[in-house]
């Protein structure tokens, strides 16, 4: 076997728990329909990095609309002060997204239960060609969930799994085989 195929077959082999970076004390947790602790400052965490890309979208869009207003409106340019306007309107839609996005976070956190999700799995490989990208996809229990590469070869095909995953957000938290 090539160093290709090798490489391939461990990148197959990852765990449900490497993929999904869960442990036993998670699992307990969820089994019991509540979040674990680590799952909580996994998700704070989360909402921190996504506050952080957030307000650095925000800052630019604000400078930049400034900019282009002020240089629009300085030489009398309505393309300059149209781009302005684009741009205020982008901030607004920044803001309203870190608004949705503040809101799940709160929704997962505060009430900190689980949903559990049973069935057969199947797997789907959706290609892109346009845009020359691959999304992958597991569906359990007739929902069709959007995972990534490693999540997507750590499930095997008619295996029957449990998922449990964040009330608000749907998020994957930890899964399990039933029947290995």
């Amino acid at each position: 076997m090539n160093r290709q195929n090798t490489d391939t077959a461990i990148q197959i082999q990852i765990s449900l728990a490497e993929a999904l970076q869960f442990d036993d004390g998670d699992l307990g947790a969820n089994r019991e329909g509540r979040l674990s602790e680590n799952q909580r400052a996994r998700l704070r965490q989360n909402w921190y990095r996504g506050l952080g890309i957030s307000f650095g979208l925000i800052a630019f869009g604000v400078v930049a609309a400034t900019v282009f207003l002020f240089l629009g409106w300085r030489m009398e340019t309505v393309v300059l002060t149209l781009v302005g306007i684009a741009l205020t309107f982008f901030n607004a839609a920044v803001v309203g997204l870190l608004a949705q996005a503040y809101l799940r976070y709160r929704g997962d956190t505060q009430a900190g239960t689980v949903i559990k999700l049973e069935g057969s799995a199947s797997r789907t490989l959706k290609i892109n060609e346009r845009a020359r990208s691959a999304a992958y996809f597991v569906k359990i229990g007739g929902q069709e969930l959007r995972v990534n590469k490693p999540v997507f070869n750590a499930f095997h095909d008619h295996g029957v799994y449990c998922i449990y995953r964040a009330v608000i957000s749907k998020q994957i938290l930890s899964a399990e085989q039933i029947n290995p």
